[in-house]
């Protein structure tokens, strides 16, 4: 008998493992009941539906605009985030125009079509808007709104993006862009500069920007690109602003002090484009640049460094006073621990002169027999210095002996702690069962 009730619990046991096995590795496959997908994917095959406009009454299924982009708009008239986006989908409705067909389907089935047509006029929605009376949101797994799914010109699923930020807006206009063609190129009908400051040079690396850009759709990218001699090159990122029928660059860059120190004059050009990176290259303007040479290295006046002990931690503050005739352009500080490298964080400038940084060390690492300080300066003109200083600890060294390794090294980034498989918790389960009968059976 105890042979039998052992059999019937080691089946039990099993089949549970991998019952659990199998709902462990479907829990991230779609969920369907009957005909209705809950969950939709990018590159699958929208689901057709049919709608009706709550003005025209005229009704809409999604196949009639095969050959055009289709974005889905699925909200509610009292949803918030719903109503912070209809302005960027305005928006987007004025740039691509008869290109792409946005239809908005309201969710709430308690909202009336007289509540949705004033809702809809008020928030200039010129696109077909409907009520969601064939449970729409159902086949497209809407489970929080807003809810936006843009469709390809194949009835192919291309992106779905659920709730509503500001910098969504400029995602969902990129991947309409992806499914449209475009073979007009931004131009640049304009493009200057001016200084600001009395001059440019490493006390004052900073210019404004200007340009006039015509462009059919969008702009998505303009770059600032500087040239001097010996063919070094910096590049500024810049932002160009829509304003009507035109894109407009009104912009304050900072340059690389570490390019502008070797040059008396540079070239500068405007480049921009596209999504579908159709381009335009302005003409080159010519910037003179006063140079102030530097010879001489920063200098350490003076580091104070303060280390306190919590629980099994140091906490080592640094403050450092650097005299330096021109500019700074790094501080580094580096602990060397045991002749192994740890690189905290770097020294933060607090004014022209005084520069701070704080870090812990954790003294369980290793028996610390040995805490010196590394401070590296570089100034524009590449002049380097480098101290290493004690740093003082109430900790008796005597008595550690510590071989020098051949090469420092440095900190490996920590990782999460490596988590047990299911597949190993199915087989010690297993194991104790089959251990377990064989003990019942020695027993008998």
């Amino acid at each position: 008998m105890k042979q039998k009730n052992s059999l019937i619990i080691l089946v039990i046991i099993v089949f549970s493992c991998f019952t659990v096995k199998n709902v462990y590795s479907s829990s991230n496959s779609i969920i369907q009941t009957g005909d209705t997908i809950w969950k939709i994917e990018v590159g699958t095959q929208a689901p057709d539906f049919s709608i009706t406009d709550v003005d025209s009454k005229i009704t809409y299924k999604l196949s009639d605009f095969t050959g055009k982009p289709v974005m889905l708009d699925f909200f509610a008239t009292w949803c918030t985030y719903c109503v912070q986006a209809l302005p960027h989908l305005v928006d987007i409705y004025e740039i691509f125009g008869n290109d792409i067909q946005i239809i908005s389907i309201d969710v709430d089935e308690d909202e009336t079509d007289k509540q949705i047509s004033s809702f809809r006029k008020s928030h200039n929605m010129d696109w077909i808007v409907g009520s969601d009376k064939e449970n729409i949101g159902d086949a497209y797994g809407v489970s929080g709104i807003p809810h936006f799914v843009i469709i390809d010109q194949d009835q192919i699923v291309s992106y779905e993006l659920i709730g509503f930020a500001e910098a969504y807006a400029a995602v969902m206009k990129d991947e309409i862009y992806k499914l449209l063609p475009d073979t007009v190129a931004p131009t640049i009908t304009d493009f200057q500069y001016t200084i600001i400051g009395d001059n440019l040079s490493v006390y004052s690396p900073e210019l404004r920007a200007f340009a006039n850009i015509t462009e059919d759709r969008e702009v998505s990218n303009a770059e600032l690109i500087l040239s001097g001699g010996s063919d070094s090159e910096t590049t500024c990122l810049l932002t160009p602003k829509r304003e009507g029928d035109f894109f407009i660059i009104n912009e304050t860059v900072s340059i690389d002090v570490t390019f502008l120190y070797s040059q008396d004059e540079i070239s500068a050009k405007l480049v921009v484009s596209d999504f579908k990176e159709n381009e335009d290259v302005s003409s080159v303007l010519t910037i003179s640049v006063t140079h102030y040479d530097d010879s001489s290295a920063p200098k350490i006046v003076k580091t104070d460094i303060e280390v306190s002990e919590v629980s099994d931690k140091f906490q080592i503050d640094v403050s450092v006073v650097i005299q330096e005739d021109l500019f700074l352009v790094s501080a580094n500080a580096t602990i060397l621990k045991n002749y192994e490298r740890w690189y905290p964080k770097p020294l933060m400038q607090v004014n022209t002169t005084f520069w701070e940084t704080s870090f812990t060390l954790s003294k369980t690492m290793a028996h610390l027999c040995e805490l010196n300080l590394t401070i590296e300066l570089k100034d524009v003109a590449s002049n380097f210095v480098n101290n290493t200083l004690p740093v003082p600890t109430d900790l008796d060294p005597s008595g550690c002996e510590v071989e020098e390794p051949t090469e420092s090294t440095e900190p490996t980034e920590s990782t999460e702690p490596t988590k047990t498989p299911i597949s190993t918790f199915i087989t010690l389960i297993t194991l104790i069962t089959l251990a377990s009968v064989y003990y019942n059976f020695k027993k008998k």
